[in-house]
């Protein structure tokens, strides 16, 4: 799945990568992450890339792994904060340990 040019395509294309990425498609979470490191149709966020690289690694995408981890060192000390609180609520939300 590719992001259109227009306005209307991206959008369209941002909700069928979630969907297939909340159905466990890693190449959905690849390409999600791979959207938010560069702010293509969505806005820059290196919290929400981390989410669908992580997610992407623990299904076995070995480029997400990598992307991750290069992506953690570029990240600020307030991204990093935000991140690890948004973990600590999903686990506290699913009773699980972050």
């Amino acid at each position: 799945m590719m992001l259109g040019s227009g306005r209307g395509t991206r959008d369209a294309s941002l909700i069928q990568w979630r969907s297939a990425a909340a159905s466990g498609d890693r190449r959905a979470m690849l390409a999600l992450g791979r959207l938010f490191v560069q702010g293509l149709g969505a806005p820059q966020d290196y919290v929400e890339a981390h989410k669908w690289l992580n997610l992407a690694a623990s299904r076995g995408a070995d480029a997400a792994l990598k992307e991750r981890d290069g992506l953690a060192a570029k990240m600020t000390a307030e991204q990093v904060a935000t991140l690890i609180t948004r973990r600590i609520r999903v686990a506290s939300t699913r009773n699980l340990e972050p």
